[in-house]
């Protein structure tokens, strides 16, 4: 896979990947998108950015209407969900929101659901992965990377510290991440 950048293009056929503001997120998802099979090609569009999971589905909503492309994926952190309540009932309560039907819920694991969704005649597939184990985000991804590859425990508050001690940035250490490392990490990518 390849993750490149770039305006919206009305006949285009890539895999479009949303991303509310997360730079880091960002940066790893390219990572982990170099391991992969280069044949796939995911491009984030260039359209304003918005928060939360109302903000990722508001910016899907701009791009089903402007857009031919059918396939998605939604990048989120765990923090924005309620964990108390049903996060199938989260998803579905907030494309509903904007208008857009939810056909199915399927859970991939714990923190990545496959999402047939219908707006207006459209119909696409988006996949919802999310960052974070419990609270924090993709800092406690990171800190699990370091925990596999290093063998050290790390508070997800502590990441950008720990990385400064190991002299290393978010992407080095990433980089240096065997597949199987990754994918322990970052469940839902």
């Amino acid at each position: 896979m390849r993750l490149t950048r770039g305006t919206l293009a009305r006949g285009e056929r890539a895999i479009y990947i949303l991303i509310g503001d997360g730079s880091r997120d960002r940066r790893i998802l390219s990572v982990i998108a170099e391991v992969m099979d280069h044949a796939i090609m995911l491009k984030e569009p260039l359209i304003p950015r918005s928060l939360g999971l109302d903000g990722l589905v508001l910016m899907l909503r701009t791009c089903l209407e402007e857009t031919k492309v059918r396939t998605y994926i939604l990048i989120i952190d765990v923090e924005h969900f309620d964990r108390r309540r049903e996060i199938r009932e989260i998803i579905a309560r907030a494309f509903n929101r904007y208008g857009i039907s939810v056909q199915g819920i399927e859970p991939l694991n714990t923190y990545a659901y496959k999402i047939s969704i219908v707006l207006g005649h459209r119909r696409a597939c988006v996949y919802l992965a999310i960052n974070g184990l419990r609270n924090d985000g993709i800092e406690e991804n990171l800190a699990k990377l370091i925990e596999l590859r290093m063998g050290e425990t790390v508070d997800p508050n502590n990441v950008n510290r720990k990385l400064r001690e190991m002299g290393k940035s978010d992407v080095e250490l990433a980089s240096e991440a065997s597949l199987e490392e990754l994918q322990q990490s970052f469940r839902g990518s």
